[in-house]
Parts: structure tokens; sequence; C-alpha cells
């Protein structure tokens, strides 16, 4: 035993404790990259943006991650499929608690749920669940499923996440069938080129270790640093690793053959090709190591996923600069059994050829190369598809089966939702930001690549009449119509009104009738008047007795006379005062009659104006006419079609 392999033991005793360590507490990669192998984008871009609205808006909805059951029938539903459906909606509410389903949402929940969770050939019906974020999705996907199992029916469930995980777990799948495929190439290679069974073993043996222990390192970095990790990250490291490993192989035992050639022992041909291998190596591995791990400043997830090999790159060349020299140090040229002689390596003939004419003459190589590439470059660029399940067989996925009956049956939207989010430093419910959002919903709408939009707007994928123009014209056209209507009968009714004036002409009469009687009594009494004393009267009567040869009165026919006289004048008195009473009669007769004279004018004139109003009100009705036919009109042009929400909605 040499002093070298003394020296190297320690060194691969250490290697196989890493081996045991990174064997025991190796992270399940797959489970990491389903946790957070998600690709993240910078900040700045408008989806990262978009997402980070999401979850403002929907922050009640953090905790939970959506589920759809599908509901599948080859025809028709008929009635009996829909009473089994409606079965296991029941069984899966009162089951909710168990199976950690916070909400269920149904197409019998509402008309819009009706109309967005039944396909229209009405083959297939969806249950949106919303289940616990926090349980484990596998086994919990797994109860779902069973308990949607219905009779008559296909039963799938489906989700963005769920999909997720059958993808990832159909890359580690890939990976695995990848790694024995690689294996077993890398053995058929170094066996054909070397004629040695013990060197394609070395090899794999040297790659191997290298693999495992970089996988736990990424998946210890991941856990504890965050270290960006994806799917493709372990598939890049499998490839990169095995590319290196087998290279660095052919690159160590070549020398090593060419020494042995040349006669020289193991020990003596094992430190002169390690000198050399370890300063080529040393230098590319590290090359490529910073070049790998320079990716981990891109801001971009997938990208700086592969920054990771840059680490499994350094310990693939600690391994290879381990293990290769301590096989050749305790073996020596028996790692070239079985192989009888060993001859310095013969190249190709047609490869130096090639090597040699394109030193001579670049161009002429460069062109060839290009001519070369152009039919693969060309025939590289498949149809481009934004199908998440394009990686998984619906044989082995629900998911992918459920998805793909959505997308048969429902428009895409449904199948793979897009949400565009509209923030604001104020307030949206107004009639401006509003008609806004109704103009890029439309604008949407009109996309050939989009299928349905609902929106503030548009909730059901529809418009609501009631908030554009064209209704709220039709409505007050409608209004206008009634008014004219009511306007034509009160323009009539005007333009006919008389107003009866016959008691006032009655009441005149009879007022000037008892001015009549009042001015013939008072011309009586005019006639009947005595305005003599009742001494003169006396004396008068007494003149007149004499001319007439009569005797002249006594006193005391005298003093009668007077007495009689004296009465009678207070009777006069009395008269005078009714005939004062006579006078302001009179007087406010001739005030009534005139007063009614003028009432009656005044009557005439309210007539004509009421007239006159019926007429201006007909000519208005003509005015309204032709408003209500401007708004008709307008309500059928573009216009009409505008968005708008009065003020004192």
């Amino acid at each position: 035993m040499n002093k070298y392999f003394k020296r190297y033991i320690g060194v691969v005793i250490a290697w196989i404790i890493m081996i045991i360590v990174s064997f025991s507490f190796m992270p399940r990669f797959n489970h990491l990259v389903n946790q957070n192998g998600d690709t993240r984008i910078p900040s700045s871009m408008s989806s990262k943006v978009a997402s980070k609205i999401g979850s403002e808006f929907h922050k009640s909805g953090q905790d939970t991650r959506r589920l759809v059951v599908v509901f599948n029938s080859k025809t028709k539903m008929n009635s009996q499929q829909n009473i089994n459906m409606s079965n296991t909606i029941n069984k899966l509410k009162r089951s909710q608690k168990q199976l950690g389903i916070k909400s269920i949402i149904t197409p019998i929940d509402s008309v819009s749920a009706q109309k967005q969770l039944i396909a229209k050939d009405q083959t297939t019906q969806l249950v949106v669940l919303n289940v616990d974020k926090n349980l484990p999705v596998q086994s919990t996907n797994a109860q779902i499923r069973s308990a949607v199992k219905t009779a008559s029916l296909k039963t799938y469930v489906t989700s963005f996440s769920t999909i997720k995980r059958d993808t990832n777990r159909a890359a580690f799948d890939g990976i695995i069938k990848a790694t024995i495929i690689i294996a077993i190439f890398v053995l058929l290679l170094l066996l054909v080129v070397f004629r040695s069974v013990i060197i394609p073993l070395i090899s794999v043996l040297t790659t191997s270790v290298a693999y495992v222990i970089s996988l736990w390192a990424i998946g210890s970095l991941n856990t504890s640093y965050g270290l960006p990790i994806s799917r493709d990250t372990q598939a890049g490291m499998l490839l990169v690793l095995a590319t290196l490993g087998t290279g660095y192989a052919l690159l160590y035992f070549s020398g090593l053959k060419n020494q042995f050639a040349a006669d020289k022992g193991d020990i003596e041909a094992t430190l002169a090709i390690r000198k050399r291998f370890t300063q080529l190596v040393s230098t590319s591995s590290i090359v490529l190591a910073i070049a790998f791990g320079s990716l981990g400043f891109i801001n971009y997830s997938l990208v700086q996923s592969f920054s990771g090999i840059g680490i499994s790159i350094i310990i693939l060349l600690a391994a290879t600069l381990t293990f290769l020299p301590f096989f050749s140090f305790v073996l020596g040229k028996r790692v070239f059994l079985p192989a009888a002689k060993l001859t310095a390596h013969n190249y190709n003939k047609g490869w130096h050829f090639l090597a040699t004419k394109s030193a001579k003459y670049p161009l002429i190589a460069l062109v060839l190369a290009i001519l070369v590439a152009i039919p693969f470059i060309v025939n590289s660029k498949g149809p481009v598809s934004f199908d998440p399940t394009r990686e998984i067989s619906t044989q082995s996925s629900s998911a992918k089966a459920g998805y793909k009956v959505i997308k048969t049956h429902f428009p895409e939207g449904v199948a793979e939702p897009v949400t565009v989010y509209i923030k604001a430093n104020h307030t949206l419910d107004n009639d401006a930001d509003l008609r806004e959002i109704d103009r890029v919903t439309n604008q949407l709408t009109a996309n050939k690549l989009v299928s349905a939009i609902n929106s503030v707007t548009q909730p059901e994928g529809e418009p609501l009449q009631q908030l554009y123009m064209q209704e709220q014209l039709q409505i007050v056209t409608g209004s206008l119509d009634s008014n004219m209507s009511s306007l034509n009968r009160v323009a009539k009714g005007l333009k006919s009104t008389k107003i009866n004036s016959r008691p006032l002409t009655r009441t005149d009469r009879s007022v000037t009738s008892i001015a009549d009687r009042v001015s013939k009594i008072q011309e009586y009494n005019e006639m009947n008047n005595v305005t003599e004393t009742p001494s003169e009267i006396v004396a008068q009567v007494q003149s007149e007795l004499q001319q007439t040869d009569h005797k002249r009165m006594n006193r005391f026919q005298r003093s009668v006379v007077r007495e009689a006289l004296k009465r009678a004048m207070a009777d006069q008195t009395q008269q005078d005062r009714v005939n004062n009473a006579l006078n302001r009669i009179t007087s406010q007769t001739d005030s009534a009659s005139q007063t009614v004279s003028q009432f009656r004018m005044e009557l005439a004139a309210i007539q004509a104006k009421i007239q006159g109003y019926g007429t201006q009100v007909r000519s208005s009705t003509k005015e309204v006419k032709q408003s209500r036919d401007f708004l008709n009109e307008m309500a059928k042009s573009p216009a009409g079609q505008t968005f708008y929400i009065p003020e004192d909605v």
C-alpha cells in the first residue's frame, strides 16, 4: 500500500460520510419544486404587479386554493344523472369540514353560476371548491376524488396547482428515466472507447456521487437561504454533470493510457496525468461554475434556478480529482481490464482531417457549419402552446383529463382564465371610471382570442342595458310619449275652456233692479217730503182758514195741531234716515253693478288667456315630439352604446 493510497483513503472516507449524510438529510426535491419552484418574474413586470394587486384584492381567499370538480356525460345529462350529481354535492356539503372545504359553488346557486358552470351542450357541469391551503395537496385531492365519484357520470378533480404538481411529478419521472438512459449511454460509450469494464463504472460512480451531494446541497440551500430552484434545475444539473463527468473521464483515462503506453509505472503515470489533468480541468470547471453562478444575478427566477449548477460543477470537480486518481493509484494498469494491450490513443483520421482543414480555412469552415445548422434551426421551432398539461399524459393525471373536458365543452377562459386588474388612487365607483372600465371590457371582447369576459359593468359576460344611454333614452322617450299624450289632452281642454258668466249677468240684473226700486222709493219720498216747522204750518193753516171765512183756531186747537205736527215732523226725521239708508243702498248697488261688470270683463280676459295657453301647450307638444324623435335617433346611433350612470343613482 503506497503513501498516495494512504493520503487518499481519508478523503474517500470523507466522501463516503458526505454521501451518507446526503441520503439521510436529503430534502424531497420534488416537494421543494412544488413549494418554491414557481417561476418568479421581476416585480416591475405587469403580470407581477397584477399578482400583487390580486393578493390585496383577494385577501379573504389567500388561505384557500381552488379545485374544480367536473361532472361529465357522453350525452346531455338526463334527470337521473342530475339527481345523482345533486346527491354527490349534498354529500360533499355534509363532509365539508372533514375534507377541509371552506366553500362550495354549484350551478344551482345563482343564474350567473348556472351560465358559467353548465356547458351549452349540457353534457358537463362544474362545481367549484375552495379548499384549505394548509392541508396536504395530494392526500386532500385523493379524498375529494373519492368523494365525488358519481354513478353514470365521469368525475374529475382539477386545478392549476394540481396540474402543476402532476407536471412536476412527470418531470421528476422523466429525470429518473433520463438518469438511467444517460448512465447506460455513458457505460456503453466508455466501454467502446476504452474496451474496459472498470472505467465506465468509475465514471458513473464519480458522477453519481457528485449528483447526489449536489442535490442535497442545493436543496438545503433552497430551504435555508432561498436559493432559486425550478423543475428544470435537476434536469439541467444531471445533463451538465453527466456531460462533464464523461468528458473528464475520457480526458483523464486517455491521458493515463498514453502514460502507460510510454512504459511508465502506475504511480509515475498517475502523478503525471494528475498534474496535467488538474490544471486543465480546474480551469475549465471554475470558468463554468462562475458562468452558471452569474445566472443568479439575472432578475428572472427560471434563469436563476440554473445558478445552483455552478455548485454541482465544483462538487464534480472535487469528486473527479479525488476518485479518478484514487482508483488509478489503487488499480494501476488493471483499471483498463480486460484490455490486453495498452497503446497510445489513436486519433480518428476523419476528425483529424476536419480539424486541420478548419484551422487552415476558418471562414469556409464557419460557412459550412452555418449551412449545416440552418435546417436544424428552421425545424427546431415548434408550435407555441400555453397548455400547462402538454407535458403530462391524460392516463396518468385526472387533473389533465378534467382540464381537457373543460376545454372541450366550455370556452377557453373557463379552463385558463386571465384576470385583468385595474387599480387607482381613488375609488372607481363613479361614472367616468366605470365608463373607462366598460371601454376596456368592450375592447377585450373585440379580441378574437377572448371568448368571454366578465367585469363590473358586464358581470355575466353581457352588458347591463340599464347602464347604457340606449336603454336610458328609450325610457326617457317612453316617458315623453306619455307626457305628449297628456299635454295634448291638456291643450285640447284649455282651448275648449269657456267660463260661464251667466250667473254674473243675472246678479248684475238683480242689482240694477234693486237700484231702480230704491230710486223710485226715493222719488216718492221726495214728492211727499215736508220741510216747514210746526208753527209755520199752524200759521199757514190759520191764514188759509181766514181766507175761506173760517174761524181762527183757538188755543187748544192750535196746541193740538202743533203737537200733531211735531209728531209728524218726528216721523219725517225717521223718513230722512230711511232716505239716507236708501241712498247708501243705491250707492252700494251701483258699486256692486260696476264690480260685477268688471268681473265679467276679467273672466272674459282670463278665458282668452287660457285658450292662448292651450295653443302654447300644443306648440310645446310639437317641440317635445321633435326632442323625442331626436332622442330615438340618438338611441339607434353608436352614441346609444355609451356607458352612463346619472349622478343621482
